[in-house]
């Protein structure tokens, strides 16, 4: 029994070493182009990335890709985002029953909205100017969009991956479906001209920079890592 119990804790340690590894990897990587843009785009106004963007999403724009972009740009607005985290919220609570990381869940979409609000602020970069959509107020930098949507369906990610019920082809698919509507949605909002190509791709950056913290502050505060029972 015991020499069964040995190799399953070797292979647990080795996969937290290798999860442990990515995430540091993704975290400087995300880290330096985050830096780099706020740096290069916003300060110097450097606008090759920004004109690149342009460049690709211009000959998609068509009555019936607006009216799409129209409907998936609702999906990273608090009007969807708010109910989504509530029901993943009560989800962990009253079903799965585990109040600390549905605690730990809020926390992370309201300290991810308090700091892409802040930013903002910094940086104060005005919109585009005219955009496919009504006039949006506020700031541009970074897409609130973009962070707030990579972040949402980021957790999904990470609860998906963690999942010991689901079969690794359903996880797969539904990691697929929730990287392919966050892209969409930061796409979306460069195709509709209410943020620049750099503030979506801030955004993704600043999604996966503030995840990480998230994560090794929790880590810390319980002495396990995110939604580990």
């Amino acid at each position: 029994m015991a020499d069964q119990i040995q190799p399953d804790g070797q292979k647990q340690v080795k996969r937290f070493e290798k999860t442990l590894l990515l995430e540091i990897g993704l975290f400087i990587i995300s880290l330096f182009f985050f830096v780099y843009i706020v740096d290069e785009v916003v300060l110097e106004n450097d606008q090759k990335l920004d004109n690149w963007g342009w460049q690709l999403v211009q000959p998609w724009r068509t009555p019936f890709v607006t009216g799409f972009m129209r409907t998936i740009t609702w999906m990273g607005s608090w009007y969807f985002l708010v109910p989504a985290y509530l029901l993943l919220i009560l989800w962990f609570q009253l079903y799965k029953k585990r109040t600390r990381v549905s605690i730990e869940i809020l926390s992370i979409a309201v300290t991810s909205t308090v700091v892409m609000f802040t930013l903002k602020e910094i940086f104060k970069r005005q919109r585009p100017l005219e955009p496919l959509l009504h006039a949006v107020p506020g700031f541009s930098f970074p897409s609130g969009h973009s962070f707030s949507s990579f972040t949402f369906f980021g957790l999904l990610v990470y609860i998906i991956a963690d999942s010991k019920k689901l079969r690794t082809s359903a996880k797969w698919l539904g990691i697929f479906l929730c990287v392919l509507l966050a892209t969409l949605i930061a796409v979306s909002r460069v195709y509709l001209k209410v943020h620049y190509p750099s503030d979506v791709i801030a955004g993704f950056f600043l999604c996966v920079i503030w995840l990480g913290i998230s994560f090794i502050v929790l880590h810390r505060m319980r002495g396990k890592r995110f939604l580990e029972a």
